[in-house]
């Protein structure tokens, strides 16, 4: 077990169940490189015939600094996975896939306002909170999966702890909490030659399928 967990005031980190410390980008990369994997950064595709991890994408660093905005470059952002996958499976791994740790809201204007005293909290977020042990608060209430002595406030609805958020992501509604996990294979190794199976011309374009 690479994990263990977190107290209240860790901001919902886990700790590292060696040393004790939180996880952060670095020490969750270096477990991972101590569990024998390769971590490719930028277009590294690395030794396709063991483990890999590589990371791609700003939809999250969008979403907290442009708000709204973010949703202009949700066209490319897909585009730009598609590629990493491509690339990686043309450099010879056998199979890619794509996961993310959580889903978002966005809505344009602000998510609705919804008030949690901080005295009552360890700390707040826009969409979830980690309360002081023994507070009471008229709102829905889970326990951390790192830490069952810690109870998580959640705003209901689409509700958020802080005004103005137009992004928005760590409650329990099923766009936040059930993020897609894709499976990219690698096609058979095709034989005999390559076969022009269309070719079709509108307006300046000609579309090709090979």
């Amino acid at each position: 077990m690479l994990f263990r967990s977190g107290e209240a005031d860790d901001q919902f980190s886990a700790r590292l169940a060696a040393s004790g410390q939180l996880v952060t980008q670095e020490r969750f990369t270096a477990a991972l490189e101590g569990r024998g994997w390769t971590v490719l950064e930028g277009q590294q595709t690395g030794d396709p015939s063991g483990f890999g991890w590589t990371e791609t994408g700003t939809l999250d660093k969008r979403g907290h600094n442009e708000g709204w905005k973010m949703a202009r470059s949700v066209d490319s952002e897909v585009r730009d996975i598609a590629a990493r996958v491509s690339a990686l499976l043309s450099a010879g791994w056998n199979e890619v896939t794509v996961i993310t740790d959580h889903g978002w809201l966005l809505v344009p204007g602000g998510l609705p306002k919804v008030q949690l005293t901080m005295a009552l909290a360890e700390h707040r977020w826009g969409r979830c909170a980690a309360l002081k042990s023994g507070a009471q608060v008229d709102l829905p209430t889970f326990t951390w999966h790192w830490n069952g002595e810690v109870a998580i406030a959640s705003p209901p609805g689409v509700g958020c702890f802080r005004a103005s958020m137009e992004y928005a992501h760590g409650g329990v509604s099923l766009q936040e909490m059930v993020p897609p996990v894709l499976r990219v294979t690698r096609d058979a190794a095709h034989t005999g030659a390559s076969r022009l199976l269309e070719a079709k011309w509108t307006g300046a374009k000609c579309k090709v399928s090979v």
